[in-house]
This record gives structure tokens, sequence and C-alpha cells, in this order.
């Protein structure tokens, strides 16, 4: 397999509201989550410098009452 990339859109729309548990996840989670996307932004074409960020966000999530993906 070759290099990774990842696109990313943004859609601006009032209806897209996250739903209330997702929106607790990610007020628990939020500095594990800005701390991703911010590492993202800056080393997106190494994605692996990020990794260490991704675990974070995801022990904070699976701790933060069993949601998954």
């Amino acid at each position: 397999m070759g290099p990774r990339t990842i696109q990313h859109e943004i859609v601006n729309s009032e209806a897209a509201q996250p739903a209330p548990a997702a929106a607790s996840i990610s007020d628990a989670c939020g500095i594990h989550s800005k701390a991703f996307q911010d590492c993202l932004n800056s080393y997106g074409s190494d994605i692996s410098k990020c990794q260490f960020y991704l675990d974070m966000l995801s022990e904070c999530k699976r701790n933060s009452g069993g949601l998954s993906a």
C-alpha cells in the first residue's frame, strides 16, 4: 500500500447539528480531539506523527461512555 491521503470537506449547514450524546463526548474529549485535529493540520502528509493523539482521543471516548465509532 502507498501513502495515505486525507481529504477534508467543510459543509456549512445549520441542519448538521451533533446529537446530544456525541456532543457530551465531544465536550469530555474536546482537548484530545483538538490536539489530534491540529496534528493532522500540521502533519497531514505524515499521519504517523499523530498516532499518539489518536490513541489519546480513542482512550477518552472509551472512558466517556463506551460509544464506539
